[in-house]
């Protein structure tokens, strides 16, 4: 027992991929981790829209104190926009909220008991939605001394006909521009949906891939390299296809989530979650020499797409060469898409752009599969005569 236990050591400490796994693997994913985590501490910028209608009253306006507040605060920019503007914004996602005064605001601070100001958040960031609360909540305290400066002037003035008019608080009338009426299961289900549709035929396609590699490379009917990936791929996405259907319906059916867009967009993008997700699966069987190593491989891939895929971090929080990176993920776009859907009731036409990129994805992925077959086939056929010859 201890002679054996002593080769193994011996063994294990000469084996470069078992000093990998011990040393240098847990030193990436905890540099990886650690620069994600890093990043989520950092505070949002958030770009918030300002509709000023304000007519104010006796040369003074009330919603420019407040606005001056706001642009003291370095995590806010400010992003003018008039009511028209305004629904546009939120869709290209130039703005994460809005702040809209009405025209009688100043007006109405000196003459009412109230004035009404309309706070929209976009709706799908909880986080961003607090931030501008609290961004507002400040700034409307720097223009309490405004506030009472017109209140005395309103008390003078003709306006005032006499009466006594004191200085009203403000009213905020909250609005969600996206998400109104969904829970938490709707936003947690938009986040891992993509994920999820991506993983499952990944695996699907490595192990049927792997079942099949030694009787497609010693069948002299198969075709070649392409035809090969070809057919793997049409294959296995028909079977992918089946597995994300089917989460789609557990989601509508077993869950009962919400989709704010219609359920046959979600469907669509699911697909082409699955397509892409097959043609990574064949690609990293066909990189590696067994299923271990394609798994190896596999894992790392999955665990990037939840760090730098926007599922824990928004994109935009990380630096600039980090965002490269994280465009040249599936989940990137799977993710984008589906909330969109899902949360904001987009439609196929306006999710175009995230279709495209995972159909690009999936087609990089079978021509490096199909150059890494035509290497191995090459290799193969040079060893063949040696192996004969012995």
């Amino acid at each position: 027992m201890f002679d054996f236990t002593l080769k193994l050591i011996k063994e294990s400490l000469k084996d470069r991929q078992i000093l990998a796994y011990t040393f240098v693997v847990p030193s990436v994913a905890m540099l990886l981790i650690g620069f994600v985590i890093a990043t989520m501490g950092t505070a949002d910028t958030v770009k918030l829209g300002i509709v000023n209608d304000d007519q104010g009253l006796m040369n003074i306006t009330v919603s420019a104190a407040i606005i001056q507040g706001l642009q003291g605060q370095g995590n806010l920019t400010l992003v003018y926009l008039t009511d028209d503007q305004l629904s546009d914004a939120f869709k290209n996602k130039e703005i994460d909220g809005a702040v809209v005064f009405g025209s009688t605001f100043t007006s109405d601070l000196a003459t009412k008991k109230n004035a009404s100001l309309r706070v929209v958040a976009e709706g799908t960031d909880q986080a961003k939605g607090a931030a501008i609360s609290s961004a507002l909540t400040a700034a409307a305290a720097k223009a309490t001394a405004q506030q009472q400066t017109l209140s005395t002037q309103a008390q003078q003035g003709p306006a005032a006909s006499g009466q006594q008019v004191a200085g009203s608080p403000i009213k905020v009338v909250p609005e969600r521009y996206y998400g109104s009426g969904l829970g938490a299961k709707e936003f947690a289900l938009a986040s891992i949906i993509g994920l999820i549709s991506f993983v499952l035929p990944c695996l699907l396609a490595m192990v049927a891939v792997f079942g099949r590699k030694n009787t497609d490379s010693q069948d002299s009917k198969a075709p070649g390299p392409l035809g090969r990936v070809i057919g793997y791929l049409c294959v296995f996405s028909l079977l992918g296809i089946v597995q994300v259907l089917t989460v789609v319906a557990y989601a509508i059916w077993y869950i009962n989530a919400t989709f704010v867009g219609e359920a046959y967009a979600v469907a669509f993008v699911q697909i082409l979650i699955a397509v892409a997700g097959v043609a990574v699966g064949i690609l990293l069987a066909s990189l590696a020499g067994n299923f271990v190593g394609a798994f190896t491989l596999f894992l790392p891939t999955t665990v990037l797409q939840m760090l730098f895929g926007g599922l824990m971090v928004p994109i935009a929080k990380f630096p600039e060469y980090v965002r490269y990176f994280s465009y040249a993920l599936p989940y990137t776009y799977a993710s984008d898409a589906v909330k969109n859907i899902v949360l904001r009731g987009f439609t196929l036409r306006d999710v175009w752009t995230d279709g495209l990129a995972l159909a690009t994805i999936a087609i990089v992925a079978a021509l490096l599969t199909t150059l890494a077959l035509v290497r191995k086939t090459k290799a193969e056929a040079k060893t063949a005569p040696v192996a004969r010859a012995e």
